[in-house]
């Protein structure tokens, strides 16, 4: 049987995704099973199969506020310094962010990739996204390729 190699944003996300995966205790064990389109990446892990989308993050690469390009999964925030900037940016980042996610056909992860050296901790703190239940996402988490931080999770429907 022949197979197509997968597309270089596939590849990209299976990347970040192996990397969360190696530094998040929580996912120890889980393995690559295919590529998809919802979601993009399915791996096995305690005998079920757990969906897997990379968003990556850019700080400081906006100065016209929240913007997400779908095309590529990636989400530009501008540098915040002060407490109504970070309201703003949360409140932007809830309403682009949602409508880009679909409800998945299996409960999912959403892994956000800092793309450059940042606080991992200052990031995480001023994340907001609330309806994990509504589009079967189970998690999200932020990883900076060295660390991990989960931003919220839910009971439902969980792996």
């Amino acid at each position: 049987m022949i197979t197509s190699a997968p597309a270089p944003k596939k590849l990209r996300e299976r990347l970040l995704i192996d990397t969360f995966l190696y530094v998040c205790p929580d996912f120890t064990g889980a393995e690559f099973e295919i590529y998809d389109e919802n979601p993009d990446l399915i791996y096995r892990f305690e005998g079920e199969q757990v969906g897997f989308e990379s968003i990556v993050v850019n700080i400081g690469d906006s100065e016209i506020g929240c913007v997400f390009r779908a095309d590529n999964c990636e989400l530009s925030l501008p540098l915040a310094e002060t407490t109504e900037q970070l309201d703003a940016i949360q409140r932007q980042l809830t309403e682009r962010m949602f409508d880009h996610l679909r409800l998945y056909k299996l409960p999912t992860i959403i892994v956000f990739s800092l793309a450059a050296r940042y606080r991992l901790e200052a990031v995480a703190a001023h994340f907001r996204l609330p309806e994990l239940n509504r589009h079967n996402i189970v998690d999200y988490y932020i990883c900076d390729g060295q660390r991990s931080v989960k931003l919220a999770e839910t009971t439902y429907n969980k792996y």
